[in-house]
């Protein structure tokens, strides 16, 4: 009996996917993670807690690049998704700001990128416990 010729050309097609790049730290393919902030709006000199999440679990690590568009907020310049698992969180710190400012966080890994606004706000004038 004759296999299709569709599958016969899918799987070694799939196999190589998921192989092209593939090292000890491989990035993801496209359309593969989602990024997210917690809480999204914080107080200056604060932090925020970043997730990033693959949409499965692989069975490599998987860097995952960080960038701030604004020194307001610092991020790591990178996390790694440790093979089997779908999930890597990092801190986001941010510092002192005279007004109100928006820093984009950006988390890319192969030829995906995703973007999300930190809201920083600034201390309210003659509010001390602001800042602690």
């Amino acid at each position: 009996m004759r296999r299709p010729l569709v599958l016969t050309m899918i799987a070694p097609l799939a196999a190589m996917l998921l192989l092209v790049g593939c090292d000890d730290a491989s990035t993801a393919p496209s359309d593969l993670f989602q990024l997210a902030l917690s809480p999204p709006t914080v107080a200056a000199g604060a932090t925020s807690g970043g997730t990033v999440t693959l949409r499965s679990r692989m069975p490599h690590p998987v860097r995952v690049d960080l960038s701030s568009s604004d020194a307001v907020a610092s991020v790591p310049q990178s996390i790694l998704v440790p093979a089997g698992t779908a999930v890597a969180e990092f801190t986001v710190r941010t510092r002192l700001v005279a007004a109100d400012t928006v820093a984009r966080i950006t988390a890319s890994a192969g030829d995906q990128q995703e973007e999300i606004a930190l809201h920083v706000i600034a201390p309210m004038p003659g509010n001390q416990s602001f800042l602690r």
